[in-house]
């Protein structure tokens, strides 16, 4: 596959004539933003050029972060899935604090069924806000709403499990690619992530990342500070396809999730951001909360678990709560401050760690680091770690094409539509290794729909 120059037009009617479009919605993994984008491109041709025109970005309602929450309690137990064949007392003491163990024992199955009816809510109000978030992108584009080929969509969703039957997990997406299918009458394109509940839903993301990000003449050491901290390592491409075996990904620890709970802990409730880490640097770190932290993370991150190998945090790691629990239980009281900015040092020390861990994979490759994500705006966390990763000074992505972080992945979601629709196979990162694999689930929106995709097609 031919790499793909990409560039920003803006809203310039002249660049869209004549082009078929590609949308991404992606629903963040604490389910309290959604993010969309809008890519052009003018054929089926695997060397045609991307064009972004549009991304946009708020925050979901609060009724469905709310019932979210709630079935997240009941529902999202994948990290206690355990394929070894012990029994399910075995499995909770491995996972689980004893208070958590004793509750998840006492739950009966059919609060698991009864807990359905919520979740069909929960995804009748998602295909809502996905549905306004296509007419926001095409509001004034008369034109290319008969040009969308499809719409992408991914969401963390919920892995369901029953002890009683095969102990297999059952994947439930918080989409309803029918019901917007049918509100849009566009091609819902879901299922891009394979469902495997070992498996971080980025990772997939990463190939599309290289297509967007690799063609300048330097790499990419990409951190990304949203909710959960993680970062990329994007090799320069030019023309040679092979670079792509110096992609790289981790999924490192909560971030901006446990910055908001702090912050707003520490201001009572009057805000969740900490502009420019004002509020954290009134702080003390508390050193020996510190190592409370890491021993808790030592002792529940054990090499082989099926959530967690030697470079990707287990899904429940990546969770604030664990680190809020620890928190409250430790010996002593902690103001908020300093739990904020003890976490900040915390938060940094893990990045800084996991990238070095890999320094060798990528040290013989020029390439500029790029600090992105909402929790960018506290400046204790993004002076401790420019000042040792950057040292020359970091970067934002709008330098690279224009893309706005808090929106990039719906804009790389948006790709993987594309190669979806071309039948390109993609690469999913995996143990340090890339899989090629053929991922997706169309769901035709109408006959219209299903003849501008073969149009599209024809266009090679």
């Amino acid at each position: 596959m031919e790499k793909r120059k990409n560039f920003l037009k803006g809203n310039l009617s002249s660049s869209l004539i004549g082009s078929f479009f590609f949308i991404g919605i992606n629903i963040s993994s604490n389910v309290r933003k959604l993010e969309a984008s809008i890519i052009g491109t003018m054929s089926s041709k695997k060397n045609s050029p991307i064009v972004l025109y549009k991304s946009v970005s708020f925050d979901l309602p609060e009724e469905i972060s709310q019932t979210y929450d709630e079935l997240n309690r009941i529902l999202r137990v994948k990290e206690l899935y355990d394929d070894t064949g012990e029994d399910k007392e075995n499995v909770l003491s491995k996972y689980i604090s004893s208070t958590t163990k004793k509750t998840f024992a006492a739950r009966e199955e059919e609060e698991f069924f009864s807990s359905l009816a919520k979740l069909s809510n929960l995804r009748a109000m998602i295909s809502v806000v996905q549905e306004e978030a296509v007419s926001e992108l095409l509001k004034d584009w008369d034109s290319s709403k008969d040009s969308v080929v499809t719409v992408a969509i991914s969401d963390p969703g919920f892995w369901l499990f029953s002890y009683n039957w095969d102990k297999r997990p059952v994947y439930f997406s918080l989409s309803d690619s029918y019901a917007l299918s049918q509100k849009t009458g566009f091609n819902v394109v879901d299922s891009l992530i394979p469902n495997n509940p070992a498996l971080d839903r980025h990772g997939l993301l990463l190939f599309p990342y290289w297509i967007l990000l690799g063609n300048f003449d330097r790499g990419k050491l990409v951190v990304d500070l949203g909710n959960s901290a993680r970062w990329f390592f994007i090799p320069p491409s030019g023309n040679n396809y092979e670079m792509k075996e110096n992609l790289y990904y981790s999924n490192v620890i909560p971030c901006g999730s446990i910055l908001d709970v702090l912050t707003k802990q520490a201001t009572k409730g009057e805000s969740s951001i900490d502009i420019g880490g004002k509020l954290s640097v009134q702080g003390r770190c508390d050193f020996e909360l510190l190592e409370f932290w890491r021993k808790g993370i030592e002792a529940n991150c054990r090499i082989g678990d099926n959530f967690c190998d030697k470079d990707n945090s287990p899904s429940y790691l990546l969770n604030e709560m664990f680190y809020l629990e620890r928190l409250s239980r430790y010996s002593r009281k902690v103001s908020s401050v300093d739990a904020l900015c003890s976490a900040v040092h915390m938060i940094s020390e893990r990045i800084i760690d996991s990238i070095r861990v890999k320094e060798q994979f990528y040290a013989d490759l020029a390439y500029d680091v790029i600090l992105t994500g909402a929790a960018r705006q506290n400046g204790l966390l993004y002076s401790k770690l420019s000042t040792v990763l950057a040292p020359q000074g970091a970067h934002s992505l709008d330098e690279y094409g224009g893309y706005n972080g808090d929106s990039f992945d719906s804009v790389a979601l948006a790709v993987l539509g594309l190669l979806f629709t071309i039948g390109t196979s993609v690469f999913l990162y995996k143990n340090d290794t890339l899989e090629n694999v053929t991922v997706g689930r169309l769901t035709y929106g109408s006959e219209g729909a299903r003849r501008r995709m073969a149009t599209f097609l024809e266009q090679s």
